[in-house]
């Protein structure tokens, strides 16, 4: 780094932190009484003001997140969002202070945020830190199962001052979720998720599409593979003989199987598509997103 992009730098670093110690006066009260604490996915501690007057400003750089605070009904304390997040419709109006790849924050600073919730996948450690060393609390969520994305929502609702109101909410949710399997057939349906079709990958049992598939009846090949999302070859998914593949992609991303017309999945026209983003986002709609990989699986069991 030349001498002239290291002075800047600092600069620019100084000028964040004098900038933060203006709009976070409240930070060293955070740990007092006077504040909601839960641990988040990282296991730190992380604590929000009760506010004694108006509601707790929010940044979400996740769209599962987003669709978090918008199911306990708290979207209007969100005054940010990342550019991924496009759900419900008025999140579309709402300013985007960046992505996974880079976070303006400044922006973020600029707009006094009382929490900021990051996504461990798709939030870089570097920025996450910068965040917190700006005294801003970040809560960091990484759900990989349906119970680890109703605690997400649980310690939501307690850093917003919303655990009593929204409990009961919560709680259906999750009876709704635990009652998908009530039905379902005798016999497993193999099942095949294709996250992408060149190279061929599919997820672990790791990762809760794979929990919902097991959940509605079906069985996965590679439950055990070490990757969350690993890298799978042909020929295994072929032995396999998958009775259902699922995608979440395009239609045309699952044409390149009609070539294997010997395939259970191929001879029954079993090659579906599940609605996009909601299966594979980790928030609250991933319940429709089952319903619909409940239904499918069925179909696959009825058609062998």
């Amino acid at each position: 780094m030349t001498p002239a992009l290291r002075f800047a730098s600092l600069s620019m670093a100084f000028m964040l932190m004098v900038w933060a110690s203006v709009a976070f006066p409240q930070t060293a009260e955070a740990q007092g009484s006077d504040s909601f604490c839960v641990k988040d996915d990282l296991g730190r501690k992380v604590c929000t003001r009760i506010p004694k007057k108006d509601p707790i400003r929010v940044v979400s750089l996740a769209p599962h997140l987003t669709e978090t605070i918008y199911f306990l009904g708290a979207g209007p304390r969100v005054v940010a969002v990342d550019r991924s997040s496009d759900y419900p419709k008025e999140v579309q109006q709402l300013p985007k202070v960046g992505d996974s790849l880079r976070l303006d924050l400044e922006r973020v600073i600029a707009l006094k945020p009382d929490l900021v919730l990051a996504w461990a996948s798709g939030t870089s450690q570097t920025q996450i830190n910068q965040l917190q060393k700006l005294g801003i609390p970040v809560f960091v969520s990484e759900p990989l199962s349906v119970e680890a994305i109703a605690s997400t929502m649980r310690r939501i609702s307690v850093l917003l001052g919303l655990e009593a109101e929204k409990k009961l909410e919560i709680d259906q949710w999750v009876a709704a979720f635990n009652s998908l399997g009530a039905h379902k057939q005798k016999v497993k349906v193999r099942v095949f998720y294709q996250v992408w079709h060149d190279p061929l990958m599919t997820l672990s049992g790791k990762h809760v599409v794979s929990e919902i598939i097991q959940k509605c009846g079906g069985s996965t090949a590679f439950s055990e593979a070490r990757l969350l999302a690993p890298t799978v070859s042909l020929e295994s998914v072929l032995q396999f003989n998958p009775q259902l593949i699922l995608a979440t992609s395009e239609p045309s991303s699952l044409v390149h199987w009609t070539r294997w017309s010997s395939m259970a999945a191929v001879r029954n026209k079993q090659l579906k598509v599940v609605t996009p983003d909601i299966l594979v986002r980790s928030g609250p709609r991933i319940l429709q997103a089952a319903r619909e990989v409940c239904a499918l699986v069925q179909e696959a069991g009825q058609s062998q």
